[in-house]
């Protein structure tokens, strides 16, 4: 069983950063505006599928070796494309170091407000919020990690 105090963790680790190692290569021209690609990944864990959504640093080149830091984003289909071109913009003039951005959705707003309460709720809801979602926090946090 997850402790409070460690999914509080994971949860604040989960708006943080982490390291991801790149490969070596040169840098092609890059675009403006913001881009990202999105797939839809199952879990075992959580016995439904996620839109995996990622926004690599505009300097990226898949050849690279560098190293950036991953923001992992939950929430991802309201949050992702308002926060996926202020991190490029926030690169741009140098306010923020370049970094990979990957957004954990639902596909729909519609299936986020229906089903984080069923990934987010640990251990239990209490009798006073009248929640009916059975908790899952312990399934998302293992498809996550």
């Amino acid at each position: 069983m997850i402790s409070k105090s460690l999914l509080f963790s994971f949860l604040l680790l989960s708006f943080g950063i982490s390291t991801c190692r790149m490969e070596n290569g040169s840098r092609e021209e890059t675009k403006k505006e913001s881009i990202w690609s999105t797939e839809h990944v199952y879990s075992t864990h959580v016995q439904d599928t996620f839109a995996i959504s990622t926004q690599y640093p505009k300097e990226y080149h898949p050849d690279s070796v560098r190293n950036y830091p991953v923001v992992v984003l939950t929430d991802a289909d309201l949050y992702f494309p308002l926060l996926a071109p202020i991190l490029h913009q926030y690169e741009e003039v140098g306010i923020w170091p370049a970094m990979i951005l990957v957004g954990i959705g639902y596909g729909s707003l519609d299936r986020m407000d229906s089903l984080r309460n069923r990934d987010y709720l640990y251990p239990e809801a209490l009798a006073s919020d009248e929640i009916t979602a059975k908790a899952g926090g312990e399934k998302f946090y293992q498809f996550l990690t």
